[in-house]
């Protein structure tokens, strides 16, 4: 004797869903997003001491100063000969 099954249109494992192309675009998309707000995440980025910014502030323009020095000297001093 052969037990008869009934007919189960749903089967147990559903076969893949097929992905629209414009679903995949949107799920590109946000991939890059999350790939990008990694990169500008504060967590990423390197806790500076408010003191170690004012010395480079400072350093900065000592070099702007003297650039600024030099670049005039260098004018003053060319002649049009």
């Amino acid at each position: 004797m052969q037990a008869t099954r009934k007919f189960d249109p749903q089967p147990i494992c559903k076969p893949p869903q097929a992905i629209a192309p414009k679903q995949t675009k949107s799920i590109r998309n946000a991939a890059k997003r999350q790939s990008m707000s990694v990169l500008f995440t504060p967590k990423t980025q390197p806790k500076i001491p408010h003191c170690t910014m004012e010395k480079l502030a400072e350093i900065f323009v000592i070099l702007a100063a003297l650039f600024n020095q030099t670049v005039a000297n260098a004018l003053f001093y060319t002649t049009n000969d």
